[in-house]
C-alpha cells in the first residue's frame, strides 16, 4: 500500500493521523478511549510498545487488551473497573509467550473470568471457555451492544 498510481503513499494517505502521547486519551464517535500500556514483546534489549483501550459506552466500562502477554498484575485496576473485558487469547498447543495463553487466563479470579470475552485465538478446536468461567470466544461477525 506504499505505492499508488503516480505517487508514494504513507499512513497519512489513508488515515487522518493524530498522535496520542503515552497513556493519553482520545475521543471517537462520542466515546472517550484511554490508552493503557500493555506488555507485548521484549527481546531483552527493547520492548515493542502496545496499548490496550479502556472506554465507556452506554454506561458500561469496557477493556480491550489488544496484543499483550499474560500480566494480570499490571491490569488489576482495569480488570476491577471493567464491566466487560475483551482479552486476547492464544490457544496454540505450543505457547509463544507473546500473547496471553488460555491456560494462563484460566488462572484469573472467577469474578474477572465471568466478565471476559476471549479473542485473537488460533483456528481449530477451542477449549470450553464457558465451562471455565469465561463469557466465551468472540466469533466472526458477533455484535456487542
Amino acid at each position: 500500500m506504499q505505492s499508488i498510481q503516480g505517487a508514494k503513499a504513507s499512513i497519512s494517505t489513508y488515515f487522518d493521523v493524530r498522535p496520542v502521547a503515552g497513556e493519553g486519551q482520545f475521543n471517537w464517535e462520542g466515546a472517550t478511549f484511554q490508552l493503557i500500556r500493555v506488555q507485548h514483546v521484549d527481546d531483552g534489549q527493547r520492548q515493542m510498545l502496545a496499548f490496550g483501550l479502556n472506554f465507556n459506552l452506554n454506561g458500561k466500562n469496557a477493556l480491550l487488551t489488544t496484543d499483550t502477554q499474560f500480566t494480570p498484575q499490571h491490569l488489576v485496576k482495569q480488570f476491577g473497573a471493567a464491566d466487560v473485558i475483551f482479552h486476547d487469547c492464544e490457544t496454540s498447543q505450543f505457547p509463544s509467550t507473546v500473547h496471553a495463553h488460555y491456560n494462563d487466563l484460566k488462572s484469573l479470579p472467577a469474578d474477572i473470568r465471568a466478565k471476559t470475552w476471549l479473542y485473537h485465538y488460533q483456528p481449530g478446536s477451542l477449549p470450553d471457555a464457558i465451562a471455565d468461567g469465561f463469557l466465551g470466544f468472540v466469533t466472526k461477525g458477533q455484535v456487542f451492544t
